[in-house]
């Protein structure tokens, strides 16, 4: 009896948990989407997510790919590195002012011109020209990877049914999962308050050892009775 109560309260404790955790998931994917959508940069326990804008870094990511970056100031320099992939916000040509995400060429090292300590960065892209330097204090983040399911729910977003698919769809299931699990547990309430739990083994002894007294008992009684109206 006791372990199957505790077996529920456990089961119930379980499924609560999933159910938050997957909300927070579910919640915390969606905020970072409609941020993007708003055309904002959303950041996560010192990560950001970065939507590519062109094809300058084809064939590593390609337009409409999301990328994480781990946050980084102008002290990060060991982390400036030949090879690394850095988001950087433009300071000269077309895209001044927007986020760039290209690969480091040259290491951290004085421009006399803007007498400033900068990096030189390149798409990948073949035949891609190099960038104007880079000051370390414009490198916002260092890519670490990219987030090929947020990619593709990012794509749908963009889209008006793609959105109703992954967000209203997937909250109206959790609804009925919850609505079904909570009709069930009203429903066994109910069965096991019109039949009584079985008693368990030392309450089963109890219930005997009173039930044999009582016989007992009567036939004693029984038993004097009939000797009084013998000697009567």
């Amino acid at each position: 009896m006791k372990s199957k109560k505790i077996k529920k309260v456990v089961g119930s404790v379980v499924f609560g948990a999933l159910v938050v955790v997957l909300a927070a998931l579910f919640l915390a994917v969606g905020w970072v989407l409609v941020q993007m959508a708003q055309g904002k940069t959303p950041s996560l326990f010192g990560y950001r997510f970065y939507y590519v804008l062109t094809d300058s870094m084809t064939p590593t990511y390609a337009v409409g790919d999301v990328v994480l970056g781990k946050e980084v100031s102008a002290s990060d320099v060991d982390q400036f590195t030949v090879g690394t992939v850095v988001t950087y916000t433009a300071e000269f040509g077309e895209m001044a002012g927007n986020q760039v995400t290209h690969r480091i060429v040259e290491g951290v090292h004085y421009d006399e011109t803007l007498n400033d300590y900068v990096v030189t960065t390149r798409g990948d892209k073949a035949g891609a020209a190099l960038d104007k330097p880079v000051r370390l204090s414009r490198i916002n983040a260092v890519v670490s990877r990219k987030m090929v399911v947020v990619s593709w729910i990012y794509g749908l977003v963009r889209n008006g049914f793609g959105f109703l698919l992954l967000f209203i769809a997937p909250l109206g299931i959790m609804l009925v999962v919850l609505i079904v699990r909570l009709v069930l547990v009203i429903h066994n309430d109910k069965t096991k308050g019109q039949q009584p739990d079985e008693p368990d083994e030392k309450t089963a002894e109890r219930i005997d050892e009173i039930k044999r007294k009582a016989i007992e008992e009567y036939k004693k009684a029984h038993e004097n009775t009939n000797e009084e109206t013998k000697n009567d």
